[in-house]
């Protein structure tokens, strides 16, 4: 490990070192450093960096594989959770990691925390933190939109507050910032394994971390003690030669790449900068590639960290603007702290689980739509006017699939149900079937569920009724999210089956009861006429995985195993 040009003194009865200065200043100990004292993972935090633990992890790995290892590699594997026994292939295996830290956004922690609640857990096991910054809108000016964001969101933020200091979730209140640019400035480090539930999440990269982005149920598994599964991604290199001018900025850099990768080129991977042009890139500047490699799909993205000391002068000469403290740290003993949903709100919701799963095959499934092109995550679940609806799962359902163009009639918002014969919107033709007690599926086209991590996309597809999205491909965080809620999705063997399917078609998902890893789903196509298509469905579900289908969700699994189930 590289040494921090500090000078360090020595204490004169104790073999310790003294390293307020580097826990001040420094995110990267030599390793005499380490070895003689725990440096806190940030200002904030009590939990030491486990540099000691990731490289005795990381030696069991290196010499199990037997070959040279990227620095991407090497701060993954390091949080491989037994490495021992752990299957390492690019592409295929699944991975069980400890991550350090999880970090929530408060769009999408209202439905985190209310998952984590329903887990019926104490306490958070992992260093978390809630930041308040999406439902700020833009609108007049600064002071006036916080003004304003803290009024009509204070059931929100009261809520988030308190569920917050219950479970031990460290809480950034409105005005603090963006997420990503307080996690850079205060939890990043070289070697730190972080998930957020944000997909811009790998904007920690600019200091050496892989930070990830994931759904609010994955979260959920982390604060819970529960391994964080990811598919053990490729490696996209890129090598950055020459120097930035004046005419370039960081911001060019990851738009060509784009163009050379497209917006799902980077599927399944982590895109790792390399090559002399990284010296020329700014921490923040590196921060703006890694935090845009969720536009090409990347898993995430990293640069080699850099301990070039800053320039100028240490403190502006003008003074500065300290700020406020918006940080509130919560209680050591949360068991006290009453966490308040009130039954009428109509922005936060308790939830309820999701119905297992009942053994038979999923026959005669009517097609609540089949989308025509894109069909990212506001596609599915719309954002803007709907932000305030993310905690309460019945009323953000009203916003299901409202912009996806239907196949059929080339409108938005406009299908025809099946069982009356009537054009309605979405949602509604969707409770419709829900209260006849009609299974219903989704058709969609190439990298379905592009875009942000909100897991709104996966719940609300399954809360009013859906079992299964059959689709040309996935984007990597909505097909986890759609798995976590109990959800089938199953992409095309053929991608030309696509147009195979018509809206009055039913469709059967044949020998679920032998569902298992690597193995093709049956699907048969029911057509008006009375013909029939058969076409294979693939699917990328592990063991586990599959459990939580037959359980309903990952949630009512992990019950389920807490009751020794």
């Amino acid at each position: 490990m590289a040494s921090c040009i500090r000078i360090i003194s020595r204490t004169t009865n104790s073999k310790s070192l003294m390293f307020s200065e580097i826990q001040s200043r420094c995110f990267h100990v030599s390793p005499l450093a380490a070895a003689a004292a725990k440096v806190a993972m940030s200002k904030l935090d009590t939990d030491p960096i486990p540099y000691e633990k990731l490289n005795k992890t990381l030696g069991v790995v290196k010499k199990r594989l037997g070959r040279p290892l990227t620095l991407s590699e090497k701060v993954l594997y390091s949080h491989i959770d037994q490495p021992e026994s752990q299957d390492i292939q690019r592409g295929t295996s699944y991975l069980r990691l400890r991550p350090d830290r999880v970090a929530m956004q408060d769009a999408t922690a209202q439905m985190a925390m209310l998952q984590f609640i329903s887990s019926g857990l104490k306490r958070v096991a992992v260093p978390s933190t809630i930041h308040c910054d999406h439902l700020i809108e833009a609108q007049i000016g600064g002071p006036q939109d916080l003004a304003r964001a803290k009024d009509i969101n204070k059931e929100v933020y009261n809520f988030l507050a308190s569920a917050g200091n219950k479970y031990g979730v460290g809480f950034w209140k409105p005005g603090s910032g963006i997420i990503h640019q307080i996690i850079l400035e205060n939890y990043a480090f070289p070697g730190l394994l972080m998930i957020g539930t944000d997909s811009h999440t790998p904007n920690g990269g600019g200091l050496g971390g892989l930070c990830i982005g994931v759904g609010g149920a994955d979260a959920v598994d982390v604060m819970a003690n529960i391994p964080w599964e990811l598919k053990c991604p490729k490696v996209i290199g890129v090598k950055l030669t020459g120097k930035l001018s004046g005419w370039t900025s960081p911001k060019d850099i990851i738009l060509k790449v784009a163009d050379i990768l497209t917006v799902k080129g980077g599927t399944g991977a982590i895109i790792e900068y390399h090559g002399p042009g990284c010296e020329s890139v700014s921490c923040t500047g590196m921060a703006t590639i890694c935090n845009m490699g969720a536009e090409i799909g990347a898993t995430t993205s990293l640069f080699p960290f850099k301990l070039t000391p800053p320039f100028g002068d240490e403190l502006p000469s003008k003074g500065f603007d300290p700020g406020q403290d918006t940080y509130a740290a919560p209680v050591a003993d949360g068991s006290n702290v009453k966490v308040d949903v009130d039954v009428k709100s109509q922005r936060l919701q308790l939830l309820e689980p999701f119905d297992k799963w009942d053994g038979k095959d999923l026959d005669d499934m009517t097609i609540l739509i089949k989308v025509k092109g894109k069909c990212t995550t506001d596609h599915i679940s719309a954002a803007g006017p709907w932000l305030k609806y993310r905690g309460h799962l019945d009323n953000i359902s009203n916003n299901m699939f409202i912009t996806a163009t239907n196949a059929e009639n080339g409108e938005l918002n406009k299908i025809k149900n099946q069982t009356t014969g009537q054009w309605g919107a979405v949602p509604d033709v969707a409770r419709d079937y829900k209260a006849k007690g009609i299974r219903w599926v989704t058709i969609g086209d190439e990298n379905y569920g592009e875009g942000s991590s909100r897991e709104h996309a996966a719940l609300e597809p399954r809360h009013l009724g859906g079992r299964a999205i059959i689709v040309k491909s996935f984007a990597r965080i909505h097909e986890t999210n759609l798995k976590k809620q109990g959800m089938l999705p199953l992409t095309f063997a053929n991608a030309s089956d696509y147009d195979k399917i018509q809206p009055t078609d039913k469709i059967s998902l044949k020998d679920l009861k032998n569902l298992t890893p690597g193995k093709p789903v049956d699907c048969e196509i029911k057509h008006a006429d009375g013909s029939v298509d058969k076409i294979k469905l693939n699917h990328s579900m592990n063991d586990l995985q599959i459990s939580w289908f037959r359980a309903g969700s990952a949630l009512n699994r992990m019950k389920e195993i807490a009751a020794g189930k």
